[in-house]
């Protein structure tokens, strides 16, 4: 039975496609050395990974979190193809500019941080903890769904990194930080 050559481009390479196959999750130096290239190579060498990864931070194909956890970094372009923009005519645009109103898909983009500006309607989902948003209180865009009557859906983390909150807003309850 013939061993697999590992080198430095081969091992780049799994570590990238292993984290396209995930690209929203942080997922930890080790998990990424046991899971992308299997078991038997982790019990044989389980950092292998670290090289691949300093190579891909270095290429900034990669982000990490400074704590070993890392993701694949999503150009601007990738993330809109990923969540499906829609294409607005330019008469349609003509039309709500002219009303001052912005269309919900270019208000924010998922990822955006934004702070809240005021509570009109908060629906908290269940999460562990019992607080609720205030005005002022920042969080990420975690979720676009536009056939809703709330369509963003707001991520507030404590320092620790647990979910302080996790609300749907209204577009005039936020505002871009």
């Amino acid at each position: 039975m013939q061993q697999k050559e590992h080198g430095p481009q081969s091992d780049t390479i799994c570590v990238l496609e292993f984290l396209k196959r995930r690209p929203h999750h942080s997922i930890s130096e080790q998990e990424i050395s046991r899971q992308a290239d299997g078991e038997s190579r982790f019990a044989l060498e389980p950092n292998w990974a670290q090289a691949a990864l300093s190579r891909l931070l270095v290429l900034q194909m990669v982000q990490t979190d400074g704590s070993r956890n890392y993701r694949l970094k999503i150009t601007r372009d990738v993330s809109e193809n990923v969540f499906g923009r829609k294409f607005i005519s330019p008469q349609i645009q003509s039309i709500l500019s002219q009303i001052n109103r912005q269309p919900i898909m270019a208000r924010f983009s998922i990822f955006q941080t934004v702070r809240v500006v005021s509570l009109h309607s908060p629906n908290p989902w269940p999460v562990s903890s019992l607080h609720l948003p205030k005005i002022g209180d920042a969080g990420a865009i975690i979720g676009i769904c536009p056939q809703q009557r709330q369509p963003y859906t707001v991520e507030s983390m404590s320092p620790g990194g647990k979910t302080r909150w996790l609300v749907d807003f209204l577009s005039e309850d936020l505002e871009a930080v």
